[in-house]
């Protein structure tokens, strides 16, 4: 018996030492390998959307590869049916040094433990449930929660308008998403003793009119992020600045407002929009244009307009950030905001650890359109 137990006591130190040894040389190879797991397929949006993800990543490694750094992909389908552990026996999934996936819940956790044992990075691009990033050093969760994206943008309003009216319209949206986001901002304004105002979009305009100052700058929250709501409260404003010349007004709004930007977008300008967010799809950035171009060019068709943000940019901006960052710091990399070596065309990316674990993307800008008719970003 304890020569059994030596015996297996051997073959774990030997068993590690090999898997130590394959790592070290891994990374010493000039060569990135790129790995993605995801459902890449046509069967349903997940899959479409995941390959138009994936066509970014490959554009992107593709430029990559013309500026001198070598990479290699290997890409698995992995559908919301598929048992990932089927995937992981692959012998080149452990080859990887980064590894973009998966889309599902139930598959992070094997997924990480298999990229923790092989020394891979792994990248949890979109939505997940789990707490894998606060327990393994090689995950980097690019997704924030609806959640930590409200406090985030509570605490931009308070420092951006500290001399401001506020005032919240109701637009009487019974499926309004944005009640937790008004209802902890009001709870803030309480908390420190700011002043605001009530008003209803089919008030009168007599009395809507009076939730209004003209002594100090007023900055509005409307409680729907649909187009005909806001459409409606554009139209009140009109009549409310032609009856008062001169009233300053701003506004604070929803990610979704980036839809309507082509049909809303004097209006964002005229009224000193203010949206945050974690990415903006500028589409008439001279960048922008030229990536669309070799997306068409290369895959024949345009990316969905109805993605936002858009994914193959996603997928692009994902892969330009960590495939430069490993290539110039290695497996060392953090994804802080210092190391960045990439401007992204949509999407930013800035990470930071969370405890002994892995890295959360933290990155939150508010996007500002100015009267001027030009537009700011302000990154926190």
């Amino acid at each position: 018996m304890k020569d059994f137990i030596k015996c297996f006591l051997l073959l774990t130190v030997l068993l590690c030492a090999s898997i130590a040894n394959a790592q070290t040389d891994k990374w010493n190879n000039g060569t990135l390998k790129v790995g993605v797991m995801l459902p890449l397929h046509n069967n349903d949006g997940d899959g479409q959307r995941m390959v138009e993800y994936y066509r970014g990543i490959l554009l992107a490694l593709n430029d990559l590869n013309t500026e001198g750094i070598k990479t290699e992909v290997r890409a698995w389908n992995v559908p919301i049916d598929a048992d990932i552990r089927t995937t992981l026996l692959d012998e080149d999934a452990a080859k990887q040094h980064i590894i973009f996936g998966p889309l599902y819940s139930d598959k992070v956790g094997y997924l990480a433990n298999f990229c923790k044992t092989y020394d891979i990075k792994m990248v949890i691009p979109f939505s997940i449930n789990g707490d894998e990033v606060t327990k393994n050093s090689n995950v980097f969760q690019v997704y924030q929660s609806p959640e930590e994206l409200n406090r985030k943008s509570i605490g931009a309003f308070l420092e951006r308008f500290p001399g401001h009216q506020a005032i919240f319209i109701n637009c009487n949206d019974d499926q309004s998403t944005k009640a937790a986001f008004t209802k902890g901002l009001r709870q803030q304004l309480d908390a420190v003793k700011r002043n605001y105002k009530l008003t209803n979009i089919n008030t009168p305009m007599a009395d809507f009119a009076k939730a209004f100052s003209v002594n100090q700058p007023n900055v509005i929250v409307v409680n729907s992020e649909k187009s005909p709501q806001l459409t409606r409260v554009f139209a009140k404003l009109d009549s409310l600045v032609q009856s008062r010349p001169g009233i300053a007004i701003s506004m604070f709004g929803y990610n979704e407002w980036f839809m309507y930007q082509k049909y809303d977008l004097a209006q964002f300008y005229k009224y000193n929009v203010y949206i945050p967010t974690t990415f903006y799809y500028n589409a008439v950035a001279d960048r922008t244009e030229e990536f669309e171009r070799k997306y068409f060019e290369a895959y024949g068709e345009n990316m969905d307009p109805s993605g936002l943000p858009r994914f193959g940019l996603t997928g692009y901006d994902h892969t330009m950030f960590f495939i430069r960052g490993l290539a110039k710091y290695g497996k060392f990399f953090k994804g802080t905001a210092t190391e960045n070596t990439w401007r992204a065309l949509q999407t930013r990316l800035n990470f930071s650890r969370v405890g002994e674990g892995g890295y959360q993307n933290n990155n939150f800008q508010l996007m500002h359109f100015l009267s001027n008719q030009s537009l700011e970003a302000i990154t926190y």
